[in-house]
């Protein structure tokens, strides 16, 4: 920079000099001759020839680092506005030149640091999203997709491992989403709606479609949330309701008609009244038990039952339920056998084992006709107590064996419609069975009998 200003020096000098050379050379012309004149004319053109090959070599040498500078700078900027690393630019000249350097070192390590951070910004929305259970998917005007998490990818499929930037309809063939995200850019409202996907297993899945910021709308962001096990439970919990509203009025029913028709003078009847008083008995009975049932699977279901864990011998459960049951076995001329190959000890509470045990037996009873076998078996298999229920009754269809453990199912609601059954005996041996760390399984044949099979874990 020293050199450049030292050159524009003597280049005014030099045109300075040039300046008083064409005075001289203009007075020589009006008073001198011809000789004079042509000397001067040669000697000015000299100095103006000489003062401009030093004018262009020094601003040669004056330029040239300056130029070498503008394009550096330009490059690496150009870089920087593309989102692609800078190189640090150097110069040996001094100010301003210098200055402009600095400046433009400081701005690459600022720009360095915001993408640093808006890197880790978006590492961490892309974390976030990614381990949401809701699946959300952004597009913008022209429908192309800005983002999709992985749960969103999932739930509607998408065709393609990359979608940024590519059409909606194009990477998902979920026609019912794009709809809702084309009605919220063309009204500017959320949208709102549950749609089911196409492949199996057939989901339901809440929509929540909202439009981004900007007028009109930049784009629009869809909120997918999974409500298949929702809407499950709520078809459960109506069913549950209608079922128990049923079971409840018929007792009910026959209750109040017993009672009607004594109140209008059967009670007076010596042959029948007794009869009818049975008969409400027994409907109260029933009655009760479908109460008790009920409240007791609620429990367990809800996690609300308080159970009492103990050392539980199994053959003393097997050899009590048998005991209670027995008269029934016998009323109906069935043979009722314990088989305990060897004795098992679980950790359950007592009264839950006495219920799994009493439910299977009277289950067991209940649909063998009578002069049938009903067996029950203790063993061990591994590090598991195994409790089989067998008998030869009417057995279960293959269509309805998946069936039976659900509550209020009845295999054959003519016939159980003649015996006190709730319909929920079996639902709370599995229930029950799942609470002390065990399953119940069955096997059945129609026609031939059923295997009920109940597995705890052996006490430690």
């Amino acid at each position: 920079m020293q050199d450049a200003s030292l050159l524009l020096k003597l280049n005014r000098i030099l045109l300075a000099g040039h300046a008083v050379m064409l005075v001289v050379f203009a007075a020589l012309i009006l008073v001198g001759g011809y000789e004079y004149r042509w000397g001067a004319f040669a000697a000015s053109s000299l100095s103006v020839l000489v003062s401009w090959a030093i004018c262009m070599i020094g601003a040669r040498r004056a330029v040239m680092p300056v130029l070498t500078l503008v394009g550096d700078l330009t490059r690496e900027n150009d870089r920087l506005a593309a989102g692609k690393p800078a190189q640090s630019v150097t110069t040996e000249l001094e100010f301003p030149f210098n200055r402009l350097v600095e400046s433009q070192a400081r701005m690459r390590s600022r720009v360095n640091e915001r993408e640093q951070r808006l890197q880790t910004e978006f590492e961490r929305l892309s974390a976030v999203l990614n381990s949401m259970h809701d699946g959300v998917v952004a597009v913008d005007r022209q429908e192309k997709v800005l983002l999709a998490n992985a749960t969103s990818r999932q739930m509607v499929h998408f065709v393609t491992g990359e979608a940024t930037g590519k059409p909606f309809l194009e990477v998902s063939r979920n026609w019912l989403l794009c709809e809702s995200l084309r009605n919220c850019l063309v009204t500017g409202r959320m949208q709102r709606r549950e749609i089911q996907t196409a492949d199996e297993p057939v989901r339901t899945l809440d929509l929540r479609a909202s439009c981004l910021p900007g007028s009109p709308p930049q784009g629009a962001v869809a909120v997918l949330r999974d409500v298949t096990e929702l809407r499950r439970l709520e078809n459960l919990r109506h069913e549950f309701v209608a079922n128990v509203s049923h079971e409840l009025k018929t007792p009910l029913a026959a209750i109040m008609a017993y009672a009607e028709t004594l109140k209008m003078g059967a009670i007076n009847d010596q042959e029948n009244n007794l009869n009818f008083v049975h008969r409400i008995e027994e409907q109260a009975k029933r009655l009760h038990q479908l109460i008790q049932d009920i409240l007791q699977i609620a429990r367990v279901e809800s996690g609300q039952e308080v159970f009492h864990i103990v050392r539980v011998p199994l053959h003393d459960a097997i050899t009590a339920a048998v005991a209670v049951q027995r008269d029934s076995a016998e009323h109906k001329q069935q043979t009722l056998t314990v088989d305990i190959q060897e004795s098992a000890v679980v950790d359950a509470d007592e009264d839950g084992v006495r219920t799994i045990i009493d439910n299977l037996l009277s289950n067991a009873i209940k649909y063998t006709p009578a002069g049938g076998h009903v067996t029950v078996r203790l063993a061990t298999d591994g590090q598991q107590a195994r409790v089989e229920v067998e008998d030869t009754g009417i057995g279960i269809s293959a269509e309805n064996l998946p069936r039976v453990f659900e509550r209020f199912f009845r295999a054959d609601r003519a016939r159980a419609r003649s015996m006190i059954s709730t319909g929920l005996g079996l639902s709370i041996v599995k229930h029950l069975s799942q609470a002390f760390g065990g399953s119940v399984s069955v096997t059945s044949q129609l026609g031939e009998g059923s295997c009920f099979v109940v597995k705890l874990p052996l006490g430690e």
